[in-house]
């Protein structure tokens, strides 16, 4: 709910600054970051929060043995002796059997929780991972465990400013640099990571996107520098921005990969796949996998429905 809210009033203020005018380009980038020199289309959003318990290494081991270039987008909250964990709400209860926000426990007593127990595909007459042993994971777990995939790790609030570091430490020790991009909706943690670490990816937040938009529809386009590498967009901000084809296309230009999330319908996806945006993200990877022309690697793998 409270990153609905935030998108919405990042939609409004775009919708509200923005005026249409002349666009130029300019060639893109020469030497473009790792991470978007070959672009990866598929995302799948928690890895796949409507297909298997959201942002659980179980659900990234179902996208991955099925699809093995998806790209794993996720969430992470510090824990009260400072680990990272992928879970995108602050407090434990819609996801787990736990109550209370994720700051006021140890990493040792998360991981006795079920990050399975609240997933159901028919609203709640049953709930098929209950019981399997299935926890919230690490940011490092994941990183780790999938030293193939690229990875899309939001810094959630609150804490995100205190995660930058050991955020961008991990992500060292892991060699994990060309294949994860940091974002967050607040444009201080991003410029956090800039900083820091600039050998790490980043996607714009709020400020900064509504700063490109007016750049994009003014008359410095021409002289425009990114400051980061991506940018990710609801279909909601991309409506009420009513931002065209041709100005994603200029913005792709500069080098920046646009992506826009969440994406749950077939037809939606082949529309922006005629763009063609350089990602989507989506709570359902089957529907993606099947406009992509990705055959699942499992044989008789279906989407899981209610």
């Amino acid at each position: 709910m409270k990153r609905i809210q935030r998108a919405t009033r990042m939609a409004l203020a775009i919708a509200a600054i923005i005026t249409t005018a002349t666009l130029t380009a300019r060639p893109a980038m020469a030497d473009p970051h790792p991470y978007i020199k070959d672009p990866v289309t598929f995302y799948a959003h928690r890895g796949g929060a409507k297909t298997w318990p959201e942002n659980t290494m179980f659900a990234f081991e179902q996208a991955v043995s099925r699809w093995p270039s998806v790209l794993l987008e996720t969430d992470t909250h510090l824990t009260a002796d400072g680990e990272l964990v992928l879970i995108h709400d602050d407090k434990f209860d819609r996801t787990t059997n736990g109550t209370g926000p994720i700051g006021a426990l140890t990493l040792e007593a998360i991981k006795k929780l079920d990050a399975g127990y609240k997933f159901t595909l028919d609203k709640g007459k049953t709930f098929p991972y209950r019981g399997q042993g299935i926890t919230v994971p690490t940011m490092r777990e994941a990183l780790l465990a999938f030293p193939n995939q690229r990875f899309s790790i939001e810094l959630k609030q609150p804490g995100a400013l205190r995660a930058v570091e050991p955020a961008v430490a991990l992500i060292r020790e892991c060699k994990a640099a060309d294949r994860v991009i940091l974002a967050s909706f607040d444009d201080s943690i991003v410029r956090a990571v800039r900083e820091q670490a600039p050998e790490i990816a980043t996607m714009y937040a709020a400020h900064g996107t509504q700063k490109l938009l007016l750049a994009l529809r003014g008359n410095d386009w021409d002289s425009y520098q990114p400051e980061h590498e991506m940018l990710s967009l609801g279909t909601d901000i991309i409506e009420s921005a009513n931002l065209t084809p041709e100005e994603i296309r200029k913005i792709q230009a500069k080098g920046i990969a646009f992506v826009v999330w969440t994406v749950q319908d077939v037809e939606e996806m082949r529309h922006y796949m005629s763009i063609p945006v350089d990602g989507i993200m989506t709570d359902y990877p089957f529907r993606l996998a099947e406009v992509l022309g990705l055959e699942p690697q499992a044989t008789g793998a279906v989407e899981p429905r209610p």
